[in-house]
């Protein structure tokens, strides 16, 4: 406790110190005044010898009487102020000094004259020497008793003002400060203790402890409830943060990440530590990273928020796509203190986009290839049909040579027109129970023959069930244009793989079989893998390859309701994946469904031939006739419902072209009928038309012949539709 009572100690030595101080002018003017009045005193003393003694010295010096003076002068012992006195005339010197005298502490000394009684004749001199060693003991004294004096009620007034410090001051200023020091959140309602003394300035200083006490207890609450609501509000936004599926960040001016969400954390893959340590453009991939840095600048810049479609990577080294989207937050006079934005995984949306633009591509390209192949097979009917009249016209072997050749390059184009339509969807389809295994079986025995021996051929049939619906020559011209590109892309030998198994689907729902064509060859680069459906795309050299392999097989797995997947690196192989649904009836057969040729083909047949290309129309009437047949041409649909109102009954039969301008096919077909419930009418087209087709035959037509198709072809198609 004592060393915490400084304040009266340090109180009463500031008073003692200041009474010491004071006591050092107090003494010397104490010292000053006393010799000032021994001083007086003195001179009261020379005045009282001189009143004294001044008439006998006088009368002695005037008498010549020497022990006169001597005993006068002893006289002079009675006066303690003085030291010596001397007197001197022409006639004597007289000297008296006071026994027990210092000479070498001689005072001051005071001359005066002695004259003659009653005569203004000077006779001799009174000399008195002060004594000063009087003077400096007596101021001693008085100074030494003044002293003693001043230090007990200089001793007497400490001690009074240390203990009522003490009593006052110290121990109210220690109970507060003990008070203040044990004060806790749990002991501010405790008042702070008053003094038990008159009001004064500690009772004020207590009363604002206390008030501070209340004030400091209203804000700790205030904090608390700040706090409490800043920890919900807190734990909702990291809610709020986590629940939804952008990744949230913020970042400083630079770009160096301070704050990133648990979402964000659980998709990279990464620590806190990992993330904010680094500037979030070391995640982007270098090819995005020019355009992301001019977004940034133009931002930072203009103060416009950040927008930007990249590419960022996790930390299991996958880029993946991203839509980024952020917003400063500026200071009062503006600056731009920190980014807060949101990243989103836009992945999937981008690979929809990408297969969407490619999807609109490819229905672009097919209808062109579709248009043009129905323009060019109604070309390659007339080119074959009027070849095959001159063959059967000419005898000269140089021209049957010549019509050979016509043929031959004809039904090339034919076939060229054929992966045309297959690619654009548009050729007519066979629906018939497929054994896929079985089309591979028959697929390898055909490659077996023809690919280099370095080449091996291996088969993984896994799938339990392999019957699908479809077009089995589609199918396996799909599957050798595979196996056939596979080879190509191996020309130092390698292996060819065929898988299957099943597989669940959504795009609908339901059981697809997994075809897959793999191989060991050079492989694809990114660049060709998104051209390698386009018709007429190749990387062959010129004149080893026309482009429509995979454009075909492309058509042929549309056109079929499946899908294709291709997954190929350079110089790691292909595989190309093709899923088709899997057909319920698990039977097969490979029945066609073609017409079946007749043993004999009738002859002298009514026949009306309805074709918008005269030059369609006419070479099959030539046909026909050349058959034996009569041959009626309508160039419209209009013309065909005429000419049978007219003599409906006389047709035996109606060729129609599916695709027409003006009335169509399909409504011709209806009116035909609605006229004569039981025409016989034989579908063609340039067009596949397989929707429309399908329809019609439905409806009741009795065949369909795909353009460019021979002669027999159509004899048979009217022999059958006869036999019907």
């Amino acid at each position: 406790m004592g060393s915490k009572r400084t304040l009266s100690r340090q109180l009463s030595t500031l008073v003692f110190g200041f009474a010491l101080l004071l006591s050092v002018p107090i003494g010397a003017v104490n010292l000053w005044i006393g010799e000032r009045r021994e001083s007086a005193r003195q001179q009261e003393q020379v005045a009282a010898v001189l009143s004294l003694f001044g008439t006998q010295l006088r009368k002695a010096v005037w008498d010549f009487d020497e022990p006169a003076v001597r005993q006068i002068l002893s006289g002079l012992r009675n006066f303690p102020a003085l030291q010596s006195a001397e007197v001197t005339s022409p006639d004597m010197r007289v000297a008296y000094i006071k026994p027990g005298t210092n000479p070498e502490l001689a005072g001051p000394v005071q001359r005066f004259e002695l004259r003659a009684p009653e005569r203004e004749l000077v006779i001799g001199q009174l000399q008195l020497r002060l004594d000063s060693e009087a003077l400096r003991r007596q101021l001693l004294y008085d100074v030494r008793d003044l002293m003693l004096l001043f230090g007990s009620e200089l001793f007497i007034v400490v001690v009074l003002i240390f203990a009522l410090m003490r009593r006052r001051v110290t121990e109210p200023v220690l109970a507060l400060s003990e008070h203040v020091q044990r004060m806790t959140l749990e002991r501010l309602a405790e008042p702070a203790p008053v003094p038990r003394t008159r009001p004064n300035e500690l009772h004020e200083l207590a009363r604002g402890v206390t008030r501070l006490q209340h004030a400091l207890r209203d804000h700790v609450a205030q904090r608390d409830e700040i706090a409490r609501t800043l920890q919900q509000s807190e734990a909702r936004l990291k809610l709020i943060a986590d629940s939804i599926p952008n990744q949230l960040w913020s970042a400083l001016p630079e770009g160096k990440l301070d704050y990133v969400s648990q979402r964000a954390l659980d998709y990279f893959g990464a620590s806190v530590e990992q993330l904010t340590n680094n500037s979030w453009q070391s995640l982007v991939h270098p090819d995005d990273w020019d355009d992301c840095a001019a977004r940034w600048v133009h931002s930072l810049e203009s103060g416009a928020p950040y927008h930007a479609d990249l590419r960022l990577r996790r930390f299991d080294g996958q880029y993946r796509w991203h839509s980024s989207l952020a917003l400063p937050q500026r200071d009062a006079h503006g600056a731009i203190l920190k980014w807060f934005g949101s990243t989103t995984d836009v992945t999937d949306r981008k690979r929809s986009e990408e297969a969407l633009l490619q999807s609109q591509k490819m229905n672009a390209i097919g209808q062109l290839a579709g248009g043009v192949a129905h323009d060019f097979n109604n070309q390659l009917a007339v080119i074959l049909g009027l070849a095959e009249l001159l063959e059967h016209q000419v005898q000269d072997p140089e021209l049957r040579e010549c019509t050979d050749g016509i043929l031959q390059a004809a039904n090339r184009c034919r076939d060229l027109t054929k992966n045309l339509l297959a690619f654009s969807r548009k050729r007519q389809l066979e629906r018939v129970a497929v054994d896929v295994h079985a089309l591979i079986d028959e697929t390898i025995r055909l490659l077996e023959r023809s690919l280099d021996k370095r080449i091996k051929v291996a088969r993984q049939l896994n799938a339990q069930r392999a019957v699908i619906r479809g077009d089995p020559s589609q199918l396996q011209n799909a599957l050798l244009n595979l196996a056939l590109n596979a080879r190509d892309a191996m020309p130092h030998g390698g292996s060819i793989t065929f898988s299957t198994e099943l597989r669940e689907g959504d795009l609908p729902e339901g059981t697809y079989l997994s075809v897959c064509v793999s191989d060991t060859g050079t492989g694809m680069s990114d660049e060709v893998k998104s051209h390698i459906f386009e018709p007429f795309f190749t990387t062959k050299p010129v004149g080893q390859g026309t482009g429509m392999g995979m454009a075909s097989v492309h058509g042929t797995v549309e056109s079929h309701a499946g899908t294709i997947h291709v997954h190929s690196e350079l110089g790691r192989g292909t595989a190309i994946r093709i899923d088709l649904p899997l057909a319920e009836l698990q039977s097969a057969r490979r029945d066609s469904a073609r017409p079946r040729r007749t043993s004999a083909s009738p002859v002298g047949l009514r026949i009306l031939v309805v074709d918008d290309e005269s030059a369609v129309g006419n070479m099959l009437a030539r046909s026909l006739e050349g058959a034996g047949h009569h041959v009626t041409v309508a160039a419209s649909g209009e013309e065909a419902l005429r000419c049978y109102a007219d003599g409906g009954s006389a047709f035996d039969l109606v060729v129609l072209d599916v695709v027409m301008p003006g009335l169509g096919g399909a409504e011709t077909f209806k009116r035909l009928r609605a006229i004569r419930s039981d025409a016989k009418i034989v579908l063609c087209s340039g067009f596949g038309a397989e929707g429309a087709a399908d329809a019609l035959l439905e409806a009741g037509a009795r065949g369909l012949l795909q353009k460019p198709f021979e002669q027999h072809q159509l004899l048979a198609a009217i022999a059958a539709t006869m036999d019907g």
